[in-house]
C-alpha cells in the first residue's frame, strides 16, 4: 500500500509541475506584449501599466522556479554487485554496487536497510537500518549486520537487503534510531509514515540466506 502511495504522490507532483510551468509561461507571455492574452486555458487582460506588466513578470518568473523544484527526477540507478541475488552470506557481510545518475534534490539520501523475507515485517513496512551510503565514484559499499550472532538469530533464514533513497526528515529520523540502538531490544523500524508521504524511496532489493 505504501509504494502505491508513494506512486499516487509523484504522479501529483508531477501534475503541480505542469501546471506551475503552464501558468508561469503564460505570465511572462503576458506581461512581455502587455496582456490581451490567451492560450493554454488562461486569459489574461491588457494590463494598463508597466507596473503591472514588471510585477506579472516576476510572478510568471516565480512559477517557473517553483515548476522546476517540483520538476521529479528520475531515481538514479542503482545495483547490487554483491552479495548475489540468493548467495549464503555470514552475520557480518559487506554489500557492495554501483550507481548511476544524480540523487533527487528531495530524496539526496542512501541507506542500506535490512528485513526477514518471511513473516510480517513487509506488510507492517517494518526494516532495520543499516549504515548511510556514501557513494565514491561510481561505486559503493556498506556494512550489514543480519540476524544476531550472539543470540543465534538468524541462522539459515532468508533476508531482504535493500537500497533506500530517503528524504532530509526520513535520514535525521534514521540516524536517531541507530543512535539510540540498544542491542538488548533491537526492535526493527516501521517506514509506513515515510513511504506514504513519499519520503522513502526503494532503489533495489535483493534476497540472500543467512548461514
Amino acid at each position: 500500500m505504501g509504494h502505491n502511495q508513494t506512486g499516487a504522490k509523484d504522479a501529483e507532483r508531477a501534475s503541480m509541475q505542469t501546471t506551475f510551468l503552464t501558468v508561469g509561461i503564460a505570465c511572462i507571455i503576458a506581461a512581455i506584449v502587455g496582456g490581451g492574452f490567451k492560450a493554454f486555458g488562461i486569459e489574461i487582460p491588457i494590463l494598463n501599466s508597466l507596473r503591472r506588466q514588471l510585477a506579472l513578470g516576476v510572478l510568471g518568473a516565480a512559477f517557473v522556479v517553483i515548476s522546476i523544484y517540483l520538476n521529479p527526477v528520475p531515481p538514479p540507478e542503482i545495483t547490487i554487485s554483491a552479495p548475489k541475488e540468493g548467495e549464503k552470506v555470514d552475520y557480518n557481510v559487506i554489500v557492495r554496487g554501483t550507481i548511476s545518475g544524480r540523487l533527487p534534490a528531495r530524496l539526496r539520501y542512501l541507506w542500506g536497510v535490512v528485513t526477514p523475507a518471511s513473516g510480517d515485517f513487509q506488510k507492517k513496512e517494518e526494516w532495520w537500518p543499516q549504515s548511510q551510503i556514501t557513494p565514491l565514484g561510481w561505486g559503493w559499499d556498506v556494512p550489514f549486520e543480519i540476524g544476531d550472532e550472539r543470540k543465534d538469530i538468524g541462522k539459515d533464514k532468508e533476508y531482504l537487503l535493500g537500497v533506500f533513497l530517503l528524504s532530509s526528515e526520513a535520514n535525521d529520523s534514521f540516524w536517531k534510531y541507530k543512535n539510540s540502538w540498544d542491542p538488548n531490544n533491537p526492535g526493527p523500524y516501521q517506514l509506513g509514515k515515510f513511504l506514504e508521504a513519499g519520503q522513502v524511496k526503494t532503489c533495489r532489493i535483493i534476497k540472500v540466506v543467512r548461514k
